[in-house]
């Protein structure tokens, strides 16, 4: 049974993570709603392009930030990793501690995954502003589709 401050520390925990997966879902459907947009009316776009450009550089700057507070491995982060990791710790249901160990291996980077891809934007474009990032090279190594990144 869990006591007040384990429920507390869960909960808050929780919440954290829920809030960064909602961000990262609205940005994600910015992203879906500025592309479709540009698709059906390629006029208005061409009217704007540098706008419509920033705008959509920012948001998808915002979804992988999102997505790198939720898959963080950092000891302090509000991250998925930590929920898991204090779940482990409290008497929670293993059953329950299982399904969120399910959910955190999906949420694993892995060589050339989007979620790897978008890891790297997010660490060499982004949070450091690496040399290696505004290369071509990078570009093409890295290149994502929104389809992708809904998987």
């Amino acid at each position: 049974m869990l006591n007040a401050d384990q429920l507390t520390n869960l909960r808050t925990r929780s919440e954290a993570v829920a809030s960064s997966v909602h961000r990262a879902w609205m940005h994600y459907q910015v992203l879906r709603g500025l592309q479709s947009a540009a698709s059906r009316d390629q006029e208005s776009l061409l009217t704007h392009p540098h706008a419509f450009d920033a705008i959509y550089r920012a948001v998808f700057d915002a979804l992988y930030v999102t997505i790198g507070q939720v898959t963080d491995t950092s000891k302090h982060s509000e991250s998925l990793r930590n929920l898991v990791k204090m779940a482990r710790g409290y008497p929670v249901q293993r059953t329950v501690i299982r399904q969120l160990e399910q959910i955190l291996l999906t949420t694993q980077p892995r060589d050339g995954s989007p979620l790897h891809r978008l890891h790297r934007w997010r660490n060499q474009h982004t949070a450091h502003r690496t040399l290696a990032a505004s290369t071509s090279q990078f570009y093409e190594e890295n290149q994502l589709r929104l389809g992708e990144i809904e998987e």
